[in-house]
């Protein structure tokens, strides 16, 4: 940032937003369908070891990013003006 010029935070939306977005679609895709089709043999082609693979991993990056959103939403938390310490003066 250029000099004299106050800091500005990111809007938590812009963080938690494509986390929880790309992080349910994620899971839902491959945890879900994925997992889905190839266990009842649907629609599913290619070498057995790469979906073993490929799918458990891309569904634990889904819930790893929902884990990680969810985690940085809580610690982002503007505090309640209720909770605040009453000021001394």
């Amino acid at each position: 940032m250029g000099a004299g010029r106050p800091r500005r935070g990111v809007p938590r939306w812009l963080v938690a937003g494509p986390g929880f977005f790309l992080g349910a679609g994620l899971t839902t895709y491959f945890g879900i369908g994925g997992m889905t089709a190839w266990a009842t043999g649907n629609n599913v082609d290619g070498a057995g070891w790469f979906l073993a693979v490929v799918l458990p991993a891309y569904t634990l990056w889904g819930l790893g990013l929902l884990v990680a959103t969810s985690s940085y939403v809580s610690q982002t938390k503007p505090e309640c003006p209720l909770n605040a310490p009453a000021p001394h003066g």
